[in-house]
């Protein structure tokens, strides 16, 4: 593969994807800031990504065990981990997850949800009731006009529009690689 070939693949997959991912990100950070000044909680760290992500946060895939899900929270760096196509309703949630702990103590928090995700599944932890529960009380209080507004206006197009170019240049890839691949065996043979 020609250098300058490679250098149009990375520029592509700069312009195309990371920025616009990284745009997204930042939306999505104005909003969980404003969120953090209304409550008076410190602001976690937020990753957006474009992988899929499991209940483990493993990239094993043999790991069956871990459901796919849209987001997650890390007690142990405050982190939010959220797939690009997520809701609102996902962010909201896995916020409440960082107020919860926050609330009781990282160092708890971390113990409680280490306990429960060894032993029981999903749906039968009790911080995950309680991010249900609360997220839902929690939405009538933190989507404010301004939030739909920047929903809509800014996330929502960005996603769409992420969502087309990744899929237009995952496909462009695939094919440079299949490309070079074939011209390799060619040369080999």
């Amino acid at each position: 593969m020609s250098s300058e070939l490679l250098n149009q693949a990375f520029q592509i997959i700069n312009t195309e994807v990371l920025q616009p991912l990284n745009d997204l990100e930042s939306d999505l950070e104005s909003i969980v800031e404003y969120w953090c000044e209304k409550l008076n909680v410190p602001k976690p760290r937020l990753v957006i990504t474009l992988n899929k992500i499991d209940e483990c946060l493993s990239t094993d895939e043999t790991t069956s065990y871990c459901r796919e899900i849209t987001g997650k929270y890390l007690p142990e760096n405050m982190t939010i981990i959220m797939n690009y196509i997520s809701s609102i309703e996902t962010l909201i949630h896995l916020y409440t997850h960082h107020i919860h702990a926050c609330e009781v103590g990282l160092s708890r928090y971390l113990s409680i949800r280490r306990n429960e995700e060894i032993k029981l599944p999903w749906e039968l932890r009790p911080t995950e009731i309680y991010a249900v529960i609360r997220s839902r009380k929690l939405s009538r209080e933190l989507i404010d006009d301004r939030i739909v507004s920047i929903w809509n206006r800014d996330v929502k197009p960005k996603i769409k529009k992420l969502h087309t170019e990744v899929t237009k240049v995952r496909s462009m890839m695939i094919s440079i690689i299949k490309n070079v691949l074939t011209r390799q065996k060619m040369i080999i043979i």
